[in-house]
């Protein structure tokens, strides 16, 4: 590697804000391209739920598009912006499609998850997957439910019947632990067929959740995956292009991926890596290529930098296993990464972490409470009250309302 590039804290940090639109003029474009660029940029949007992934693309849009508009663009099913499907940790993500195979590649080689055993039988998936692509239009779990076969069925069974106290309120009906079962199983099915690229998450049919073929929502997309090792590299390259400076715990911990394979993928990409010095943090490196960007001195006006309300599960609160980045005062974490994997949503001033914050949608406006952590200001206020606008516009409201929690 290159000689050590030394950095301040606020130079990391403002690099990573530029690359992931928290500054700067935003992902350019309508609602469909402002979430191409930022999935793509981000290496992908956390999406357990959609309403805040969207409020994520929408802050890092320079047209600050509103949540039916990218829910239009990312549901048209005739020509749809982004995949929203499982990625890194197992979780769904809004992807750029041109990254979906790279990622399906990835993902064999990463660490296992919640979803280990009774992974189902060959015969039942090649079922799932004829039956998704010969419906004509996005599938749900009751779709498969009744295309399970006996023996897959008879298997997941005990185990449903093990977990009973935690499913039902009550002791369960025979019919029920079937239902159950077949639940289940159909949703391990279409989790499968999403790993394998063969499906992605579509809008809601009724109150379920649905699943679009990928021959169907994008066919005309080149499926070429690389070899899993290559496809984790260039997956890294991507992660440092906008998490720099990071350490391979922080890119094993992204990823989800083992520390033995993190550095077998580095070891083949010295040549590109530089290492970097920032304050007391060990075992940081960088591409070598973006040296210049890393080096830029933060802007000192809000507008080169402004506050942002993040949303719960933002992207940028998961990028390092290091959280003191963002939020030094290592008590306050359990404020913000809380139990069940819940990342609650965070005031962010200049690339750190000032409060959380939450939000009700009430009939023509939004209410906003700020919860505020040991580095707020009151002279933070104005620009919460700017975002917080932006949001009830996001939301198509009139306007918003902010409130600071004390005591």
């Amino acid at each position: 590697m290159s000689a050590p590039l030394h950095l301040t804290i606020d130079q990391a940090l403002y690099f990573r804000a530029i690359r992931g639109f928290l500054a700067g003029p935003g992902a350019p474009g309508d609602a469909a391209e402002a979430a191409l660029h930022v999935a793509r940029a981000m290496v992908g949007v956390q999406s357990q739920q959609l309403g805040p992934s969207s409020h994520g693309v929408n802050l890092r849009a320079s047209e600050r598009p509103t949540a039916a508009a990218l829910k239009a663009a990312l549901f048209d099913r005739t020509s749809p912006s982004v995949v929203r499907t499982w990625a890194q940790r197992e979780t769904i993500h809004l992807l750029d499609p041109a990254d979906w195979p790279t990622v399906v590649a990835a993902r064999a080689q990463w660490a296992s998850g919640g979803r280990r055993g009774l992974q189902p039988p060959e015969v039942d998936v090649a079922m799932a997957q004829r039956v998704v692509e010969a419906a004509g239009r996005p599938v749900t779990r009751s779709d498969l439910g009744a295309h399970i076969s006996a023996d897959y069925h008879a298997a997941v069974r005990p185990q449903i019947e093990k977990n009973a106290k935690y499913l039902f309120k009550a002791t369960p009906t025979a019919d029920q632990l079937d239902a159950e079962t077949r639940r289940f199983t159909a949703g391990r099915l279409l989790w499968t067929l999403a790993n394998q690229g063969v499906l992605c998450a579509a809008d809601k049919a009724g109150k379920e959740q649905a699943y679009a073929a990928r021959a169907a929502w994008f066919p005309q997309l080149a499926w070429s995956a690389p070899p899993a090792d290559d496809a984790n590299r260039a997956l890294i390259r991507r992660y440092l292009a906008v998490a720099a400076p990071a350490t391979a715990q922080d890119i094993g911990h992204f990823f989800g991926a083992r520390m033995a394979d993190v550095k077998r993928w580095l070891a083949g990409m010295q040549d590109e890596l530089v290492a970097v010095v920032c304050g007391t943090k060990k075992g940081l490196l960088a591409r070598a290529e973006d040296a210049e960007a890393l080096s830029l001195q933060p802007g000192a006006s809000d507008a080169a930098w402004p506050l942002r309300l993040l949303p719960m599960w933002d992207g940028m609160m998961m990028t390092h296993a290091d959280k003191t980045w963002t939020l030094p005062d290592t008590a306050e974490h359990k404020l913000v990464w809380r139990r069940a994997a819940v990342v609650a949503p965070v005031v962010l001033a200049r690339g750190r972490i000032v409060a959380t914050w939450s939000h009700k949608a009430k009939t023509s406006a939004v209410d906003v409470a700020v919860t505020p952590l040991s580095a707020w200001s009151t002279d933070y206020l104005g620009a919460v009250q700017r975002e917080a606008d932006a949001l009830a516009a996001h939301l198509e409201l009139a306007g918003a309302r902010v409130s600071v929690v004390t005591g």
